[in-house]
């Protein structure tokens, strides 16, 4: 059982400005980037363990909340960075950063960019979850200006 947070934005009228780090490269969703955003979920143990690259594609495909204009693949100069996901129902569904581009400010950028999405669809707020002991990723959101709706086990 862990322990997890459930922490929500209010979006305000104005964007957020994005300040990608200096070598990142944004691409679009595509199949054929999703094997290194599999790889790097898996890295950082956002995705089970034993995940295949078919069957996650099918279950995205499948999925009414995935909307590839919600995903955020970002690139360094030799391969994927950073990563982030957001579903129709105004939740982060994933925000992964690859160890070696940590500290950049490329999770910030993700976050305000998924940010300025929801604000263009007219979003009120957006919500994410995050294992309370995840202490980095919990002082990313909070510096964002996220907070916390309640706490619960999973």
């Amino acid at each position: 059982m862990a322990e997890c947070i459930l922490m929500r934005q209010a979006l305000s009228i104005a964007e957020t400005p994005v300040r990608w780090p200096q070598g990142i490269e944004l691409r679009p969703w595509n199949e054929a980037g999703a094997q290194a955003v599999l790889e790097l979920l898996l890295s950082v143990r956002q995705v089970e363990a034993n995940t295949e690259l078919a069957g996650w594609l099918a279950q995205l495909a499948g999925d009414a909340e995935f909307d590839p204009h919600l995903c955020r693949l970002a690139y360094g100069p030799a391969s994927l960075a950073g990563f982030a996901m957001g579903w129709t129902s105004s939740f982060i569904r994933h925000l992964a950063v690859h160890p070696g581009a940590r500290r950049q400010g490329l999770g910030q950028a993700l976050l305000n960019d998924l940010f300025n999405a929801y604000r263009r669809r007219d979003e009120a707020f957006v919500d994410l979850t995050v294992l309370a002991d995840n202490a980095d990723a919990v002082r990313l959101y909070a510096r964002a200006g996220m907070m916390e709706v309640r706490r619960y086990t999973q």
